[in-house]
């Protein structure tokens, strides 16, 4: 690497370890439940990072933007005549970022992500040929950052605004 380069890393491995664990449930004839939790650990076990011409010990830390923990639950309706809704929750824990900032002691550590969790939502109607479902995503129009990324100036990447779609089908 140049001396003259403003910020890149060198070559690093990462170990990632983690479970998912998960659950489906009929409860009623109508009712349907899903859950799931997920856990993750990456860390760096190799590498370096330059900033400007001083070079950062990533060995340890963890890696970036994958967060440590994620959840969902959510539940679907079945009714009569062909109608369902369902909504949905889901958590994305802290992650650290892959944009470093100098500490209080002048340490270089990465920037965190912040936990979020956002809602999705749809009611439905299904006859023998024609359906229709409305959707929401991000329900509550939750303002969460996605992920960091680095141009001349730090870069927040903000996740996906609410959405709402109608989906017309015909079933032949």
């Amino acid at each position: 690497i140049r001396d003259d380069t403003r910020c890149s890393f060198r070559a690093f491995a990462t170990r990632i370890d983690g479970a998912e664990l998960e659950l489906d449930a009929e409860l009623t004839e109508s009712w349907s439940l899903h859950a799931g939790l997920g856990w993750l650990d990456s860390r760096h076990v190799r590498g370096a990072y330059r900033l400007f011409s001083e070079d950062f010990v990533l060995r340890g830390a963890r890696a970036t933007d994958a967060p440590r923990n994620t959840a969902i639950l959510g539940a679907i309706w079945r009714g009569p005549g062909g109608w369902s809704a369902g909504i949905d929750a889901y958590h994305a824990g802290r992650a650290e970022s892959s944009t470093f900032v100098a500490d209080a002691v002048n340490e270089l550590v990465p920037l965190p992500r912040e936990a979020y969790t956002v809602l999705d939502a749809r009611l439905g109607w299904q006859g023998e040929h024609l359906g229709v479902t409305l959707t929401a995503s991000n329900l509550f129009d939750e303002q969460y950052i996605d992920r960091y990324v680095e141009r001349r100036a730090y870069s927040r990447v903000i996740g996906e605004p609410r959405q709402v779609d109608l989906l017309l089908s015909w079933r032949f």
